[in-house]
């Protein structure tokens, strides 16, 4: 029965060794596929949400808020 768990369990971490890969194995990306920008690339807006909202957004919802209350 002590054999057995030890085989088991040896056949376990060789599946994990041989599933693991190498540093070369990186992931691939399909020719022509573009990646999501990221914030050093440039094309980050840290101001991309100023202006979203206008007054007359704001004078609704507070008109909402005050019908329900």
């Amino acid at each position: 029965m002590q054999a057995l768990k030890l085989f088991i369990l040896m056949t376990f971490f060789a599946g994990l060794t041989a599933c693991g890969g190498n540093k070369d194995s990186q992931p691939k990306t399909a020719p022509g596929v573009q990646t999501e920008a990221s914030p050093s690339t440039g094309n980050y807006d840290p101001n991309r949400g100023e202006g979203k909202f206008s007054s007359e957004n704001l004078t609704l919802d507070a008109a909402l808020n005050a019908s329900m209350a």
